[in-house]
């Protein structure tokens, strides 16, 4: 026997923000969004960018110190062993952000490079080197003498060998995801700053 849902009723506090929007003249969100995170903020951009309206809600803000994808710096590599998936996501991902760097004129991805130090062949390497191959990624595989010329300032054992990935590097995360959410803002979307405190209850602000 199939059980009916009930429609929850919308709190007074609810219809008052409702009320509010209209009030503004403003029409209300399509989606909201919450967190403006790394998965919150690309998925704010792609809803913004399709023609949806967007309110993007985080306590802090976009690229606060609190959150999971802040800090300076994310590394964007290529090697991931059996788990080719991410390698597929990582170069997919590299030609988004270069292209939003274009678009945007913010400068977002550093091609550092990324340096693998190994002592032995082993699966993940291999594995590492198809998904490459595939890919079409340059890499260069490099001896101890090799490593030694091409990056003086470390040290390395005659026993190591080393897997250059030439076009790997790192993304300014807290700028990033700051250009991300700038950016759902510029296609009509919002951004609030809060976190709701108990339900029913507005939506509060940090001090």
């Amino acid at each position: 026997m199939k059980k009916r849902l009930k429609a929850k009723r919308t709190s007074p506090e609810s219809r008052a923000e409702i009320r509010r929007y209209k009030m503004r003249g403003a029409r209300l969100p399509d989606v909201a969004v919450i967190g403006a995170g790394a998965f919150g903020g690309w998925t704010a951009w792609h809803l913004a960018r399709c023609g949806a309206r967007v309110v993007l809600v985080d306590a802090w803000g976009a690229g606060n110190s609190r959150g999971t994808s802040s800090g300076e710096a994310r590394i964007l590599r290529f090697a991931y062993g059996e788990k080719s998936l991410y390698s597929r996501w990582t170069h997919r991902a590299r030609k988004i952000w270069r292209d939003c760097e274009a678009e945007w004129n913010v400068p977002l991805f550093e091609p550092c490079g990324m340096l693998w130090l190994l002592r032995e062949e082993n699966d993940y390497l291999r594995a590492s080197l198809a998904a490459l191959d595939a890919l079409r990624e340059p890499y260069e595989r490099l001896s101890a003498v090799e490593c030694g010329r091409r990056f003086p300032q470390m040290a390395f054992d005659d026993a190591e060998f080393a897997l250059y990935e030439p076009k790997s590097g790192f993304l300014r995360a807290q700028r990033a995801m700051q250009a991300v959410a700038a950016q759902v803002a510029r296609l009509g979307g919002e951004l609030r700053i809060g976190w709701v405190e108990e339900r029913g209850a507005r939506m509060a602000a940090p001090h």
